[in-house]
């Protein structure tokens, strides 16, 4: 546990905090969006002071992160809080949601499960204060922006949180569906949407991938497990099994994302779906001799940074592997293959394998010999982190282009990030993946012309009052909408992934 003394430098430095609270978009869902902004101890509500923090948030310097004055944020969201000063440890319990921590752990009990936060909780003259992860555990969808000094938090009523931990398992619509047209700036929309309740019983949002193409004479629900209520077109990432679906065309490499600012979304490990944006990195944590060396990449496509790749089974070439380089198939961190001075086939990998290919000896602008440390590895762990988020814990969304970020329009989505820009900048039918409530995930789909770069999607989709976040997937031939034994919109193409929500 770090030493009060210690943490005086750092609370003189410290800015204080606002937290403002308005009316989420998603009415319709009883929540609110919760902004916390470097300021004023003072919380407010369409300026209306309705709580004042004792102490001011912590963001420390070291981990670069925003700790939040745990008992403040308890009574604004109405959450029961136990303090126990014997163990130094808080219990947060609403409804059926249960987090309990220690200061000076990085340790979280969620319900029965132990969970590592970004973290430890700290008490900062008597007030103990702990990172975003709290408010994720709870049950909210948070934004952190990418200097970490502020987020935005989509949290659900008390109404809503009083079950999360199975509230929805006795609701019978779990997924729904509904038509909505609206005109913004003398444009008209109109968007079929399903909304799914990721906390309604046994339902599960998955990535389905056929490398021949899903309406090739077979019908797309062959490809899904279980019975499918909904269906997308969408290029996810299983970053628990390493399943890349991606498309044919970026050859499987894992995870097809090139280097610089990406904009995603996902489902984290206790079923919270979320919306990041930040710096794409890859991480492998590798093992030699119980000492843990870690590798990075920024660029997934390019063998030129970072010293090695990543591959998965989806990759359908063969790699040659030079003696003086080495690879390795890992499965479940356990390296199960090693090759070096042979050709290697990655599709023969068994699902959930994953190969890593080192050819880069330490040189003067590398400070780690890949080739080495996977020569010499025991074991290796793969990690991907977009901005602050780790995202191996559960799956997301190839990088799209937001329209919505925290209710608010996004014009023009930097389309020209993106190395499919074409496919975002074109004008025709489009999909869309939107979160609202922090519980609820949405397909959308809209049969109307719409280019990223001259319509302002987001202005139309934020008057509906449903969603925080939004993101553009693809449109034109590839825009598939399937609900309850139908399709709504029938690919044009061969495609060959989708998400789909079973149960």
């Amino acid at each position: 546990m770090r030493k009060l003394t210690n943490l005086i430098p750092l609370l003189l430095i410290v800015a204080m905090l606002m937290v403002t609270i308005a009316p989420d978009c998603s009415a319709e869902e009883h929540a609110s969006v919760v902004q916390f902004t470097v300021g004023k101890t003072a919380v407010t509500s369409n300026g209306t002071t309705v709580l004042m923090m004792p102490v001011p948030a912590v963001f420390d310097m070291g981990s670069k992160q925003l700790l939040l004055p745990v008992r403040s944020v308890a009574n604004l969201l109405e959450w029961d809080l136990a303090w126990d000063a014997k163990t130094g440890s808080c219990t947060l319990t609403s409804g059926k949601s249960r987090v309990v921590a220690k200061v000076g752990s990085r340790t979280a009990m969620v319900g029965v499960r132990a969970v590592t936060m970004s973290a430890a909780l700290l008490n900062a003259r008597g007030t103990v204060v702990g990172p975003v992860d709290i408010l994720r555990f709870m049950g909210a969808s948070v934004q952190v922006v990418p200097d970490g000094r502020s987020c935005t938090a989509t949290i659900a009523s008390a109404q809503d949180t009083a079950g999360s931990g199975d509230s929805g398992s006795e609701h019978p619509d779990a997924v729904t569906r509904m038509s909505r047209s609206v005109t913004y700036a003398t444009k008209k929309y109109t968007f079929e949407i399903i909304r799914i309740d990721l906390k309604g019983k046994g339902i599960r949002v998955v990535p389905v991938a056929s490398p021949g193409g899903m309406n090739s004479g077979t019908p797309y629900t062959t490809f899904a497990l279980g019975k499918p209520l909904a269906m997308i077109n969408a290029l996810p990432f299983d970053t628990t099994t390493h399943v890349m679906t991606g498309s044919l065309g970026g050859e499987g490499i894992y995870p097809q994302v090139k280097a610089g600012y990406a904009e995603t979304m996902g489902i984290d490990d206790h079923g919270i779906p979320f919306y990041a944006e930040g710096r794409l990195e890859v991480r492998v944590d590798v093992t030699v001799d119980r000492k843990t060396i870690s590798m990075t990449t920024y660029s997934i496509n390019c063998t030129s940074w970072g010293g090695f790749t990543v591959y998965t089974n989806w990759y359908p070439k063969a790699i040659w592997v030079g003696s003086n380089q080495q690879l390795i198939v890992v499965d479940r961190d356990r390296i199960v293959q090693r090759v070096c001075g042979a050709t290697f086939q990655p599709r023969l990998m068994k699902p959930g394998q994953y190969a890593l290919y080192g050819y880069q000896a330490a040189v003067n602008h590398w400070t780690i010999d890949t080739i080495t440390s996977l020569r010499n590895a025991d074991s290796a762990h793969l990690h991907i982190f977009l901005g602050e988020r780790d995202l191996s814990t559960g799956f997301f969304i190839q990088s799209a282009p937001v329209v919505l970020r925290a209710g608010q329009p996004v014009m023009g989505a930097k389309a020209y990030a993106y190395a499919d820009s074409f496919r975002m900048a074109k004008s025709g039918p489009r999909s869309f993946l939107g979160i609202g409530g922090g519980r609820y995930l949405y397909f959308v789909s809209s049969s109307t012309s719409i280019s990223l770069t001259t319509d302002n999607v987001g202005g139309a989709l934020a008057q509906l009052k449903l969603f925080s976040d939004v993101i553009s997937l693809d449109g034109g031939a590839s825009t598939t909408l399937y609900y309850k034994g139908a399709y709504i919109y029938t690919p044009g193409r061969q495609l060959v992934t989708c998400l789909v929500v079973s149960q």
